[in-house]
């Protein structure tokens, strides 16, 4: 931490402007801090963890909706932001961010609720598995809220961890004598088929479908990859040229 602070210094020279060392420091060196919250050995209940699936329920549910109703303000947002990203300004307008928007709730970005989504899945699961204090009714409802979050963001990271994270505590809920996981995983995976099926019904739906098809189409490690090229040649030729210290 002190390490990447202090690299501000390099800002004297480097060419590029402070916004971003201050980006980088709020989506990197603040969630560093996390760790010494869950490493605080005098926090031995699960305050920590109901604080996180209270504010990651609050994203995902205004998302919903967001997402879904799509208001005017929500929609010329969405807009805005995206003609201020340089590799996603491609002729987007309000008449026309909806059809691509990936779920990404009051955010700008769908990486957030990615991993949030898998975290709100895998802490309501785990907690199903113990004791908790948290009632079994409401933890089976997040963990339903973060799969739907994970397919509907249509980050392939997400959804294919998702593939991993059910059938995985659906055995340990096996093993613990929980066969709820298992069932939700079951309805959960019905009722999309379902939904994929009847999406004609409703135009935000069916668009909304038909991305995610397609998203499930490039579930391809090689189209991965090969979609990436640029940013690794990129990336490398920046560390080759400050190999020592970085930029900052």
């Amino acid at each position: 931490i002190v390490y990447n602070v202090a690299s501000i210094t390099m800002y004297a020279f480097n060419g590029l402007p402070i916004s971003c060392y201050t980006d980088a420091l709020q989506l990197y060196v603040f969630p560093m801090m996390f760790f010494f919250i869950g490493n605080n050995s005098k926090i031995v209940d699960d305050s920590f963890y109901k604080t996180v699936l209270i504010s990651t329920a609050f994203l995902f549910l205004m998302g919903f909706y967001l997402y879904f109703a799509a208001p005017s303000y929500y929609v010329a947002y969405q807009a805005e932001m995206r003609s201020n990203i340089w590799y996603a300004n491609m002729g987007v307008t309000e008449d026309n961010v909806m059809n691509s928007l990936r779920f990404s709730s009051f955010l700008s970005t769908s990486y957030v609720t990615s991993a949030l989504s898998i975290s709100l899945v895998a802490i309501s699961f785990s907690l199903l598995l113990r004791k908790s204090e948290i009632k079994p009714a409401i933890l089976y409802f997040l963990a339903a809220v973060g799969v739907v979050g994970a397919i509907l963001c249509q980050q392939r990271i997400a959804m294919g961890s998702i593939l991993i994270v059910l059938p995985v505590f659906s055995l340990l809920g096996m093993k613990c004598k929980n066969k709820g996981i298992l069932t939700l995983s079951i309805v959960i995976c019905v009722l999309a088929v379902i939904l994929l099926g009847v999406s004609f019904v409703d135009d935000r739906l069916s668009i909304v479908s038909e991305q995610i098809i397609g998203r499930l189409e490039e579930m391809n490690f090689k189209t991965a990859m090969s979609a990436r090229s640029g940013q690794y040649e990129k990336a490398m030729d920046e560390i080759l040229a400050w190999i020592v210290t970085g930029k900052g």
